[in-house]
């Protein structure tokens, strides 16, 4: 343990955490666990001191408070009632959420999660979610978890994320969607930034006014060297990638220019499917996931997010047919599987 005998003129930040996993954890300089079980590292500064840990693990705990909470408020230690905005920045959240969720990164509110709160003195006190980081196992690079299919870019992925130790429990940046101030400035974002942007990487729109961002194509030429010398170092591992591969591999390609176009076709339809569920509207690269009826054939395994693409939590199954028994399903989140045998056929309403 270090010892750290005196605190900082200012305590209230700044602050850099990352939320990391249990297993993990135990290895970090210095840190908290929060009473929802969500370990929190302490980044920058690393060691601080006992008052500086207490200070900001009270603040994060309100936050979590609000968070999970029914309404998005939570009551602090004075007894004073205070809104999750209070606690941390919206945009920030909503921002993250759809980085993460275009992404369908894997670590998504799990690890490799940052948030960063300033002074009270110098900033907003709030938390912000973050800088971004650690995106490795993103747009199609990875097979599955938890039933979701993670090279489909048609299903939720940000938005249902459960917390690694408990499969019950949304993590943090499923749980922010679940309240209407963050999904509607996610609804927002998306159409006034994040969708014009994308457009603009893949070479369909010019509308989009680039400062920073350059186009896929662009990328793809700025890289191309690299990746040939990479072909070269690497050559039986990008020829041969059965040969290295493990149980998270994905054929994206054996060339530069097949894992391009693996990029570009994923990105184009995560673009088209959250437009699609974000208010905008299909250009019709995807079938239509908006119906609710499904037809249940023999053994299905049927998953609530993939086969109804835009369910936002559990749905219920009822029989509409004359075929097939007329029983129903009961009840299925994105989590769960129903497989039902032969009697069980027929076209169930999802409700």
């Amino acid at each position: 343990m270090v010892d750290i005998p005196n605190d900082p003129e200012d305590i209230t930040g700044g602050y850099l955490l990352e939320l990391e996993l249990g297993e993990r954890y135990k290895d970090e300089t210095s840190g908290f666990v929060t009473t929802g079980g969500q370990a929190v590292t302490m980044k920058c500064p690393e060691c601080v001191s006992e008052n500086q840990i207490k200070y900001i693990s009270e603040f994060y705990q309100n936050m979590e408070n609000a968070l999970y909470s029914k309404d998005g408020y939570t009551t602090d230690s004075k007894g004073e009632r205070h809104a999750l905005s209070d606690y941390i920045d919206i945009e920030s959240l909503a921002r993250m959420y759809l980085l993460q969720e275009f992404s369908m990164n894997l670590d998504s509110g799990i690890t490799s999660f940052y948030l960063y709160k300033d002074s009270d003195l110098t900033g907003d006190g709030k938390l912000h979610a973050a800088p971004v980081w650690d995106f490795d196992v993103a747009l199609g690079n990875y097979t599955s978890r938890n039933g979701t299919d993670f090279t489909d870019p048609t299903q939720w992925w940000a938005k249902i994320s459960r917390m690694y130790d408990n499969s019950s429990k949304y993590n943090v940046m499923a749980q922010a969607v679940q309240h209407e101030e963050v999904w509607n400035k996610v609804k927002e974002l998306w159409q006034s930034e994040f969708m014009p942007a994308i457009k603009y990487i893949l070479g369909e729109s010019t509308a989009y006014t680039a400062t920073k961002i350059k186009t896929l194509d662009a990328y793809k030429a700025e890289v191309s060297a690299s990746a040939a010398m990479n072909f070269i170092q690497w050559r039986d591992l990008m020829e041969n990638p059965w040969n290295h591969s493990s149980e998270s591999f994905v054929n994206t390609g054996l060339t530069y220019d097949d894992n391009i176009e693996y990029l570009r076709n994923f990105m184009t339809k995560r673009c088209d499917f959250l437009n699609r569920n974000l208010g905008g509207e299909s250009t019709g690269t995807d079938p239509d996931t908006s119906q609710k009826v499904t037809v249940i054939e023999d053994d299905t395994r049927f998953y609530a997010a993939k086969n109804i693409l835009n369910s936002s939590g559990d749905v219920r199954a009822e029989d509409t047919s004359d075929e097939g028994g007329g029983e129903n399903l009961g009840y299925c989140n994105q989590l769960m599987a129903w497989e039902r045998n032969y009697w069980f056929r027929g076209r169930y309403q999802m409700i």
